[in-house]
Protein backbone atom coordinates (compact mmCIF):
# COMPACT_ATOMS: atom_id res chain seq x y z
CA UNK A 1 0.00 0.00 0.00
CA UNK A 2 2.90 2.34 0.65
CA UNK A 3 4.73 1.31 -2.27
CA UNK A 4 1.33 2.28 -4.37
CA UNK A 5 1.27 5.98 -2.56
CA UNK A 6 4.29 6.84 -3.17
CA UNK A 7 4.12 6.00 -7.07
CA UNK A 8 0.45 7.79 -7.13
CA UNK A 9 2.03 10.99 -5.21
CA UNK A 10 4.89 11.48 -7.82
CA UNK A 11 7.77 10.27 -5.75
CA UNK A 12 10.06 7.55 -7.50
CA UNK A 13 10.03 4.36 -5.86
CA UNK A 14 13.11 1.66 -6.20
CA UNK A 15 12.18 -1.63 -5.10
CA UNK A 16 14.89 -4.46 -3.77
CA UNK A 17 13.46 -8.10 -3.80
CA UNK A 18 15.91 -10.88 -2.53
CA UNK A 19 15.71 -14.26 -5.08
CA UNK A 20 15.92 -17.49 -3.06
CA UNK A 21 14.02 -16.30 0.14
CA UNK A 22 11.55 -18.81 -0.17
CA UNK A 23 14.15 -21.49 -0.38
CA UNK A 24 13.55 -24.62 -2.97
CA UNK A 25 10.38 -25.11 -1.52
CA UNK A 26 8.61 -21.87 -2.39
CA UNK A 27 10.36 -20.62 -5.47
CA UNK A 28 7.74 -20.63 -7.86
CA UNK A 29 5.24 -19.18 -5.31
CA UNK A 30 7.91 -16.43 -4.30
CA UNK A 31 8.65 -15.22 -8.57
CA UNK A 32 5.08 -14.97 -9.21
CA UNK A 33 3.76 -13.70 -5.94
CA UNK A 34 6.45 -10.99 -5.55
CA UNK A 35 6.08 -9.91 -9.13
CA UNK A 36 2.19 -10.06 -8.90
CA UNK A 37 2.77 -7.23 -5.89
CA UNK A 38 4.94 -5.26 -8.30
CA UNK A 39 2.85 -5.23 -11.26
CA UNK A 40 -0.08 -3.55 -8.84
CA UNK A 41 3.34 -1.06 -7.28
CA UNK A 42 4.69 -0.32 -10.24
CA UNK A 43 8.11 0.76 -9.23
CA UNK A 44 9.80 3.07 -11.12
CA UNK A 45 13.19 0.07 -10.83
CA UNK A 46 13.09 -3.33 -9.47
CA UNK A 47 17.02 -4.62 -8.30
CA UNK A 48 16.86 -8.17 -7.89
CA UNK A 49 19.42 -9.82 -5.20
CA UNK A 50 20.34 -13.12 -4.80
CA UNK A 51 20.06 -14.79 -1.74
CA UNK A 52 23.89 -15.18 0.57
CA UNK A 53 23.12 -16.59 3.72
CA UNK A 54 25.19 -14.74 6.82
CA UNK A 55 26.44 -16.30 9.86
CA UNK A 56 24.71 -15.66 12.60
CA UNK A 57 21.26 -15.53 11.53
CA UNK A 58 17.78 -17.94 11.85
CA UNK A 59 18.16 -18.26 8.39
CA UNK A 60 21.77 -19.88 8.33
CA UNK A 61 21.11 -22.19 10.97
CA UNK A 62 18.12 -23.00 9.40
CA UNK A 63 19.92 -24.25 6.13
CA UNK A 64 23.04 -25.54 8.67
CA UNK A 65 19.71 -27.70 10.50
CA UNK A 66 18.34 -28.55 7.06
CA UNK A 67 15.22 -27.55 7.39
CA UNK A 68 15.68 -24.60 4.87
CA UNK A 69 17.04 -25.43 2.00
CA UNK A 70 19.50 -22.98 -0.58
CA UNK A 71 18.95 -22.36 -4.32
CA UNK A 72 21.24 -23.74 -6.59
CA UNK A 73 22.39 -21.24 -9.34
CA UNK A 74 20.24 -23.48 -11.76
CA UNK A 75 17.40 -23.31 -9.43
CA UNK A 76 18.49 -19.31 -8.61
CA UNK A 77 18.05 -18.91 -12.72
CA UNK A 78 14.52 -19.98 -12.67
CA UNK A 79 13.17 -18.66 -9.76
CA UNK A 80 14.66 -15.37 -11.64
CA UNK A 81 12.75 -16.37 -15.21
CA UNK A 82 9.33 -17.06 -13.41
CA UNK A 83 9.79 -13.41 -11.84
CA UNK A 84 10.61 -12.09 -14.49
CA UNK A 85 8.06 -13.90 -17.16
CA UNK A 86 5.26 -12.82 -13.91
CA UNK A 87 6.21 -8.95 -14.38
CA UNK A 88 3.62 -7.12 -16.10
CA UNK A 89 4.36 -3.39 -15.45
CA UNK A 90 6.55 -0.77 -16.62
CA UNK A 91 10.23 -0.33 -14.99
CA UNK A 92 13.29 -0.54 -15.44
CA UNK A 93 14.86 -4.22 -13.98
CA UNK A 94 18.33 -5.09 -12.83
CA UNK A 95 20.23 -7.76 -11.57
CA UNK A 96 23.70 -6.71 -11.70
CA UNK A 97 24.70 -6.66 -7.91
CA UNK A 98 27.61 -9.48 -6.84
CA UNK A 99 25.26 -11.32 -5.10
CA UNK A 100 24.03 -12.17 -8.68
CA UNK A 101 24.86 -15.42 -10.54
CA UNK A 102 24.01 -13.68 -13.80
CA UNK A 103 24.26 -9.68 -14.40
CA UNK A 104 21.13 -9.16 -16.28
CA UNK A 105 19.51 -5.45 -17.55
CA UNK A 106 16.40 -3.95 -19.18
CA UNK A 107 13.39 -2.26 -19.57
CA UNK A 108 10.21 -3.64 -18.68
CA UNK A 109 7.98 -5.56 -21.18
CA UNK A 110 9.79 -4.00 -23.96
CA UNK A 111 13.11 -6.02 -22.97
CA UNK A 112 11.18 -8.73 -21.64
CA UNK A 113 12.05 -11.70 -24.09
CA UNK A 114 15.49 -11.00 -24.46
CA UNK A 115 15.86 -11.13 -20.93
CA UNK A 116 14.07 -14.58 -20.69
CA UNK A 117 15.94 -15.81 -23.34
CA UNK A 118 19.70 -14.83 -21.91
CA UNK A 119 18.41 -16.37 -18.60
CA UNK A 120 17.80 -19.99 -20.81
CA UNK A 121 20.25 -19.31 -22.59
CA UNK A 122 22.86 -19.44 -19.39
CA UNK A 123 21.17 -21.86 -17.77
CA UNK A 124 20.95 -24.41 -20.68
CA UNK A 125 25.11 -23.65 -20.77
CA UNK A 126 25.07 -23.77 -16.77
CA UNK A 127 27.26 -20.01 -16.87
CA UNK A 128 26.84 -18.70 -13.50
CA UNK A 129 29.19 -16.22 -11.95
CA UNK A 130 31.47 -18.62 -9.72
CA UNK A 131 31.11 -18.64 -5.29
CA UNK A 132 34.16 -16.65 -5.26
CA UNK A 133 33.20 -13.96 -7.35
CA UNK A 134 29.91 -13.45 -5.45
CA UNK A 135 31.57 -13.41 -2.22
CA UNK A 136 31.11 -9.93 -0.52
Amino acid sequence: EAGSKAVRSGIPLSVTIIIGLGGLELSHHHATATASILNLIIPDYVGALTLMLVKGTELFRSHKEGTFRLLSPGETLQELYWFIESMECTTIFRSNHASNYLPLGGNLPEEKDQLLATIQHAMKRGSYKSEYLRGL
